[in-house]
């Protein structure tokens, strides 16, 4: 059999398109049915992609969050400087 060179990224959208559909399968599964219907991708590849994009939204959203709750604390205890002496204090308290 031919292989045929495929377009930059069509293997990672395909991966990305049926885990999207399928969001339960295994990397193995996801291997054998995109095998089946003629794009060869490993395992490797599905990995990655099925188990960095959790993780990459969640560290997203916690630095937003992060940097919304460190701004209302500096503005109720008056400042940038304050909030500095407040954790200042906070850590010889531990």
């Amino acid at each position: 059999m031919k292989k045929v060179k495929l377009e930059r990224g069509v293997r990672s959208k395909a991966v990305r398109d049926y885990l999207a559909a399928n969001p339960k399968s295994s990397p193995k599964k996801v291997v054998a049915e995109l095998k089946k219907t003629g794009v060869d991708v490993s395992l490797g590849l599905v990995s990655v992609i099925k188990y960095s994009k959790a993780s990459r939204g969640k560290k997203d959203k916690g630095t937003l969050d992060g940097l919304l709750h460190a701004k209302k604390f500096i503005d109720q205890v008056g400042g940038i400087e304050a909030a500095r002496e407040a954790i200042e204090l906070i850590e010889k308290l531990r």
